[in-house]
């Protein structure tokens, strides 16, 4: 089994984990694919608001710091994509 940087065991179904930070969040598209509101640079009709946008795990469970995200962007494609 090959392992990716970072990784220096592999994980089966004993091991808990939380797989997190696979698209990077920032404000230049040249160095991130995605704005700090999870929209894709690339595709604007693309939001990632999984655990990729976290930049690593806290060792601790990311559901509640997902969901929080989910619902900041959310309230921010109301405002800004949905207005009337």
């Amino acid at each position: 089994m090959r392992l990716s940087p970072g990784v220096s065991r592999p994980f089966d179904k004993r091991t808990p984990s939380h797989q997190c930070g696979t698209v990077k969040m920032g404000d230049d598209p040249a160095t991130s694919p995605l704005d700090p509101f999870c929209r894709a640079f690339e595709h604007k009709n693309l939001f990632v608001v999984d655990a990729s946008f976290l930049p690593n795990s806290a060792a601790v469970n990311p559901t509640l710091s997902i969901a929080a995200q989910a619902l900041r962007v959310a309230e921010h494609i109301r405002k800004a994509d949905l207005a009337a």
